[in-house]
């Protein structure tokens, strides 16, 4: 009885090493009064490898990235109508949740439209053509 008991553990010991080597990161996008800035584009980066992830924020302003490799990342974050969002040095430790609350600020309006060209007539005062 005891031998099988070791053979079941020796075998399950591989799997619960296996899962060390992945991590969550989570977390929050809210605005400067609190409320939750939905549908805003967060992107981690892991440093080492260029590993790039993408989600949205949901209904609730909340994210999360599931089973990503361990490593350090970085978060950036992206909404209309406020400033890029960014934090590094974010470390994902295995079997664990990282929370990253992003905190956006109002940012200014920087698209400018710009017409060139002058009218054209659409009647010539010099002929009766149209």
């Amino acid at each position: 009885m005891i031998v099988l008991l070791v053979l079941v553990l020796v075998a399950l010991q591989p799997a619960a090493f296996a899962q060390g080597d992945r991590a969550t990161i989570a977390g929050l996008a809210v605005d400067s009064t609190g409320a939750a800035v939905v549908g805003a584009s967060i992107r981690i980066v892991n440093v080492d490898t260029n590993l790039t992830l993408d989600t949205v924020t949901n209904e609730s302003g909340n994210y999360r990235f599931v089973a990503v490799p361990v490593g350090s990342y970085t978060l950036n974050a992206t909404s209309p109508g406020f400033q890029t969002y960014e934090r590094q040095n974010i470390q994902a430790n295995g079997n664990q949740t990282t929370v990253v609350e992003v905190a956006f600020e109002v940012g200014a309006i920087t698209e400018t439209v710009t017409v060139t060209g002058a009218a054209v007539p659409l009647i010539s005062p010099e002929s009766s053509e149209v």
